[in-house]
């Protein structure tokens, strides 16, 4: 698949970014290298070497969706596990600070290789009905997600 060379194999570790405007969730659609299906998930990607889990998450939704956004706290870790693939994945609340929506691309893959496929709000209300990952995200609320004071939360493996 498109992306085993790159995404499997190896321990990765991501950052997801949870924007919410007008009780809308900001979702990126993909087609995943890990299964070959297309579902939504929140914008977000690899973090480099040396790079603060924060500058990534800026950089990388700036990449997909040409939003500025700030980083506002961690509310979810998340582990997953599927043969090549090893990911430990941060879920940050975040506010937009500038920049324009517009889907973007991911440019460790190759122009042929994309995996991005659209991007949208979507209500908050029909998470439920959306093809969505990581699953847990279907019983979140607004309030969880911008909740500066709660607690950063794990989800292991086998509740997602």
């Amino acid at each position: 698949m498109a992306g085993d060379q790159i995404f499997g194999g190896h321990l990765r570790v991501r950052v997801n970014a949870l924007i919410v405007n007008a009780s809308r969730l900001l979702l990126v659609q993909i087609t995943s290298p890990a299964s070959g299906k297309t579902f939504w998930m929140p914008p977000g990607g690899g973090v480099q070497y040396g790079e603060k889990l924060t500058e990534a998450l800026v950089r990388e939704v700036k990449e997909e969706t040409g939003l500025d956004i700030e980083p506002l706290k961690p509310r979810y870790v998340t582990e997953y596990i599927r043969d090549p693939y090893h990911a430990v994945e941060f879920y940050y609340s975040c506010r937009v600070t500038g920049g324009g929506l517009k889907m973007g691309t991911d440019p460790e893959l190759e122009a042929d290789r994309q995996i991005i496929r659209n991007i949208r709000w979507t209500d908050l209300s029909t998470l439920r009905e959306t093809e969505l990952h990581p699953s847990f995200l279907k019983r979140i609320k607004e309030d969880d997600i911008m909740d500066a004071t709660g607690e950063t939360r794990f989800i292991p493996a086998e509740m997602m």
